[in-house]
């Protein structure tokens, strides 16, 4: 309690709220001294500020006599400190100025974001490592050893994540249907929060929300454009844009044409095999260039010349992908010629033909030319290039004989 002591006059009780006025505006009686004792007339008071004055103005007797604080940074004025997760400040440096004492010689803090400190001199340095808003108390002394007298204030620091920055964006990729597929990006800085899109559009979460997107099993609908937008409280930032193509499965070769040896006008037939569950496409070529027409699984030939010798193959298209076939070599020979040799005996002659190795042909004969059925003589697989035969008959009758090429099979 305070006391009013008028001399020549009995104690009387001076009001708490009345003494609080009068230390605001006479702080330099608010250090508690001994009583003092002065020349005054009967109506002047002394004041002696007795224990418990402290408690009326407050241990902050600046809290109305403080004029505010000054932040600066690089000479520079600074409203709301704001700095950045993970890199160092250059430094705030503070200043508090007092209407009863001044600038303050000393500073405390307390309440800074972590990896900040401050100095006696009233300097925040340091790298930021927790993001978020911090409210920040300092405390002013009167003199350079942080005592004498204090005055309190706070301000607010906003710590934010480093501005994301894409180092390495989503690449470009071809895929078969049926194929897993992952887009990837590199990016720089923290508290990261990526947002994948395809064609524009934001893919759901869990899976759009990831680092990187993933497609367990390509279908032809995942084809697009697709970039991914990662933010933090620094910033925002889109990548650029990575083209997923899907294709069919290619074909598969279940059997080439084979090669053929045959006569002039036989027919000649080649055929390949392919699967696939992509639609199938076929181009037949004879020595690497096109043929006109040959777009299916067989090509053939009524009747073949000897400028049809050649090598063959089929490029199989399905799916965007394409496997060749073959090639087959193709020879045409001359048609086969028979000879007739002299009538022995017993009636039958020697017969001479000219035929291919390994082919198969078929003697017939029959006793008149233009009517009548040709009757099968033998079965004849050549064993080169010519071949004799004995062909049986009458040594009187007339007799005719012809030899019949067995076609290939393909």
């Amino acid at each position: 309690m305070l006391y009013l002591r008028v001399f020549m006059m009995n104690w009387f009780r001076l009001p708490t709220f009345a003494l609080s006025a009068l230390l605001q505006f006479a702080p330099l009686m608010r250090v508690a001294v001994a009583e003092s004792t002065v020349a005054v007339s009967p109506i002047v008071a002394v004041i002696r500020w007795l224990t418990g004055a402290a408690a009326v103005a407050g241990t902050f007797h600046g809290v109305s006599g403080a004029t505010g604080l000054t932040i600066t940074a690089g000479g520079a004025k600074v409203t709301t400190p704001t700095s950045t997760n993970g890199i160092p400040i250059p430094g705030f440096r503070m200043s508090i100025i007092s209407s009863f004492y001044g600038a303050a010689a000393a500073y405390r803090f307390s309440n800074l974001p972590p990896g900040l400190a401050g100095s006696l001199q009233g300097v925040i340095t340091g790298t930021p490592s927790q993001t978020g808003q911090f409210t920040v108390l300092v405390t002013g002394y009167e003199h350079s050893n942080a005592s004498g007298n204090t005055f309190h204030t706070s301000f607010n620091v906003s710590v934010v994540d480093q501005a994301p920055n894409v180092i390495t964006p989503p690449s470009s990729q071809t895929v078969v249907a049926g194929t897993s597929v992952s887009f990837k990006v590199t990016v720089s800085g923290t508290g990261l929060q990526y947002r994948w899109l395809k064609d524009d559009i934001e893919l759901p979460a869990p899976a759009g929300t990831a680092a990187a997107y993933s497609i367990v099993s390509a279908k032809a609908t995942d084809a697009g454009h697709y970039k991914v937008r990662i933010s933090n409280t620094g910033g925002v930032v889109v990548s650029t844009e990575a083209i997923l193509t899907v294709t069919q499965p290619g074909p598969t070769l279940v059997a080439g044409p084979l090669d053929s040896n045959i006569h002039e006008g036989e027919p000649l037939i080649l055929t390949v095999l392919a699967s696939s569950t992509a639609p199938l496409t076929y181009q037949w070529l004879k020595d690497g260039k096109p043929i006109d027409g040959g777009t299916t699984t067989t090509m053939s030939i009524g009747s073949v010349k000897s400028t049809d010798a050649g090598n063959y193959s089929v490029l199989v298209t399905a799916g965007g992908s394409s496997i060749p076939a073959g090639p087959a070599v193709v020879k045409v020979n001359p048609p086969p010629v028979l000879s007739l040799g002299p009538l022995a005996g017993d009636g039958t002659r020697a017969l001479t033909v000219s035929t291919i190795a390994g082919r198969s042909y078929v003697l017939e004969d029959r006793s008149t030319l233009d009517v009548g059925t040709w009757s099968t003589v033998a079965p004849v697989v050549a064993t080169g290039s010519s071949t004799a035969l004995t062909a049986p008959g009458s040594p009187t009758a007339a007799h005719f004989w012809r030899l019949r090429v067995v076609p290939l099979v393909q």
